[in-house]
């Protein structure tokens, strides 16, 4: 029997039995009389709900022509009328599926094929998109960058919100794709948007426990705790890692630095293992001075990386490596400092390094007294100008006054 590769599984595809009077023992009859090698589909749902094991999931189907290669089937006993029992075991077989195959999409026989059947008789995929949140999924970020678009059109041009990097996660709040893409939620900073569901995996029924970020600008995940091992990733600033053996640290004499085991998660339900220097995972003590890093990178509406980024983003990448968390967006963060500890400071005041300074959609960071550092669509990139000297001009950008903080922490 054909093996089903498990990276190939596109689609999840629900049936009826077409009749009320045939159970699981009539199914495998009928299909070895048909001259297949038993029982076509994966799963059988019985009236009162039991669910019946048919082909194991490593072996192809026989449930739909053309796609039994990139699909898994569960069968409903009945023709048009299905009992409460029976789609409480529907959702349970689905979302253990999706657990595993979360880029897949639900399907009724009837919409994946040419075909005059009308089976399951009910429309699968509008059915499960309807449920609210059948199993709260959660998932991992497994590209080095995920952008998060307003819509499902997936387009800068239909609006690029924000990014995600590898290993954030994420709420999914819709199971059905539309354009290849899903909607969440961001358990960083409750963002909702589209991405495309290829950038995600390693799902669980849970919530992923807060894990350490990387602080250095990008580290190389090597295969051996050795600088010689062939790299086999690259992460990036803010990236978040999941410690594979946290009693398992590896000592370079040369280097003297430690060596951390992580696990990669990827979109193909599988997990390598590599190696970082435990310095990448330590918070800073200069979180102004890893800003002054992103100095000339390009200006990005919903950047959060060297590759592009935004006013908001480049705040938050360096405030999360020094450890404090803050939300994504400017007016959230000014809302974020005035519940937090700060000191409120007059502009006519001497500033300082650290204070940061926000205008209605916008937000700096003060280098010194009289230098800001901010991403900005006027210079188009991140850039250090005199703040007394950018301030006319951003009042007049921004239609309103500067207020700034300055951070107790």
């Amino acid at each position: 029997m054909p093996a089903l590769e498990p990276h190939n599984i596109k689609y999840l595809v629900v049936h009826c039995s077409d009749t009320d009077e045939m159970d699981i023992q009539g199914i495998h009859k009928m299909h070895l009389g048909f001259g297949w090698e038993g029982v076509g589909y994966h799963k059988v749902i019985c009236r009162d709900g039991l669910i019946h094991n048919g082909r194991p999931e490593f072996w192809q189907g026989a449930h739909v022509k053309g796609y039994n290669e990139s699909s898994l089937g569960v069968c409903l006993l009945g023709r048009t009328s299905f009992s409460d029992a029976q789609f409480k075991s529907l959702i349970t077989v689905l979302s253990d599926w999706k657990s595993r195959y979360i880029s897949a999409k639900i399907v009724g026989h009837r919409d994946i094929q040419d075909t005059d059947k009308t089976c399951p008789n009910f429309d699968a995929g509008a059915w499960w998109d309807s449920l609210e949140a059948p199993m709260a999924a959660y998932a991992s970020v497994t590209s080095t960058l995920c952008p998060v678009y307003d819509d499902n059109g997936g387009t800068a041009s239909q609006g690029r919100g924000t990014e995600l990097l590898y290993g954030e996660t994420v709420r999914i709040l819709s199971h059905q794709q539309q354009n290849q893409m899903i909607k969440v939620k961001t358990i960083l900073d409750s963002y909702e948007g589209w991405i495309l569901a290829s950038d995600i995996g390693f799902s669980s029924d849970e919530p992923a426990l807060p894990s350490p970020c990387i602080t250095w600008p990008s580290v190389t995940v090597t295969s051996a705790a050795d600088v010689t091992s062939p790299a086999c990733a690259q992460l990036m600033l803010g990236s978040r890692i999941i410690l594979a053996d946290t009693a398992n640290t590896h000592h370079d004499l040369e280097t003297e630095a430690d060596w951390v085991k992580i696990l990669l998660p990827s979109n193909q339900d599988t997990s390598r293992t590599g190696f970082i220097p435990a310095g990448a995972l330590r918070p800073v003590s200069d979180w102004v001075g890893l800003a002054e890093q992103f100095e000339h990178v390009p200006y990005l509406w919903g950047g959060r990386s060297f590759s592009g980024i935004d006013c908001s983003a480049l705040l938050q990448l360096c405030l999360h490596a020094a450890g404090l968390s803050i939300p994504r967006n400017s007016g959230e963060q000014f809302a974020f400092f005035q519940h937090a500890p700060h000191q409120r400071i007059e502009q006519d005041t001497p500033h300082q390094r650290g204070d940061i300074i926000f205008w209605p959609g916008h937000v700096a960071l003060c280098l010194d007294e009289r230098n800001i550092l901010h991403a900005n669509a006027f210079h188009h990139k991140v850039a250090r100008e005199d703040r007394v000297t950018a301030l006319p001009r951003l009042h007049k950008a921004t239609n309103g006054s500067a207020t700034t903080t300055r951070p107790a922490f």
